[in-house]
């Protein structure tokens, strides 16, 4: 049995994967998810099959405002929190 081998350094080459996984969230969240949104409504239940519809966005730029309020601020970066801990391990 022999020993695994150690890696003693970090090759660019290595990074590739998480700049284009990166790359792929931000675009998907400036471009996909707002047009995803776009003409968001909610109800609310009023009485017994009745609903009061409120239109949420109308056009993607409503979309990207609710996007950039408060509460969905914490939601951008999380694919990159998500991968932080895992890019001190590589299998080079």
């Amino acid at each position: 049995m022999s020993a695994p081998p150690i890696v003693s350094g970090l090759s660019p080459a290595a990074l590739i994967p998480y700049i284009l996984a990166a790359a792929t969230a931000w675009l998907f969240w400036t471009r996909v998810v707002p047009r995803q949104l776009r003409g968001l409504q909610v109800a609310f239940e009023t009485g017994n099959k009745r609903y009061e519809v409120h239109q949420i966005t109308a056009s993607t730029q409503d979309a990207r405002e609710l996007l950039s309020s408060r509460g969905f601020q914490e939601l951008r970066p999380i694919s990159l929190r998500l991968l932080a801990p895992y890019s001190c391990f590589s299998n080079s």
